[in-house]
Formats: structure tokens, sequence, C-alpha cells
């Protein structure tokens, strides 16, 4: 499942990717002003890229506009599957985390703090909201 909505106002904005760039479903940051994945070294997000852009595309070596997921309010949350860590409650409930990759969140680090965890679902996924959001909503 990797990462996706799961409540609150998210709204599609379309966006320009950075050209020869591979982006998968999942988190998206910006890099000189257009969309790579994020990564663990991130230091905020845009939101959830809604497509995979590969080399096969036809539109791969442009900056062309692709959808990603914006939420549109502060309390809006994700659904997420933990990459590195065991979430638990009693432990990260409540805290700020990292992500793994752009799919997957690291529970057992909090340097770049760009994840809230608001529920723990089990070990392998979470409830959060986006804490340093860069760029799209406004919030």
């Amino acid at each position: 499942m990797a990462v996706k909505p799961y409540d609150g106002k998210w709204e599609t904005v379309w966006l320009p990717k950075t050209a020869s760039t591979a982006i998968g479903n999942g988190f998206v940051a910006y890099a000189s002003g257009l969309l790579v994945n994020a990564t663990s070294s991130s230091a905020s997000v845009v939101g959830i890229s809604n497509r995979v852009v590969t080399s096969a595309d036809a539109d791969y070596a442009l900056t062309s506009l692709i959808p990603v997921l914006v939420p549109m309010e502060a309390s809006a949350r994700l659904i997420g599957d933990v990459g590195t860590g065991s979430a638990v409650q009693a432990t990260i409930g409540g805290t700020l985390v990292d992500l793994t990759d752009n799919k997957n969140i690291d529970v057992s680090a909090s340097t770049t703090d760009i994840l809230f965890v608001d529920r723990v679902l089990s070990t392998t996924k979470i409830l959060a909201r986006i804490n340093k959001l860069g760029g799209g909503s406004g919030l």
C-alpha cells in the first residue's frame, strides 16, 4: 500500500515534475522548484504523488505537470507503511518521525520530523499528519 490519504480534506494539485527523473506513488518534495521523490533527508514534502513516472513515458524528459494529493487542512491524515522500526503507540504515538524513502516511514528516527504520528494501527502501519509541508496548500 505504501502511503495514501486517510481522512480530512485533500485535493489534487497539478505540479511540475523534474525532467528525466523517475517518480513513484508516494511522498514527493521540491528540488529546485520541481518535484522529485521525497527521501529520508527531505526537509519537507509537498504531498503524495498520484502518478508513476518512468523512463518509458512520453513526457519523461519534460517538466510536465503531474497530479499530487495535497492536504488542504492541518488535520488531514494519511495512512502509511512503516519501513524502518516497529510502531508501538506507547513509544511513537504523538511524536514526530521521518521518512525511510518516498513510500515508507521511519518510526525510529526524528531528525527531519516530516510526520506527526496520531495513531498506531499495527507494528507496520500508522496514521499521521504531514508536519513539514513544503508548498501546495498554504497550511
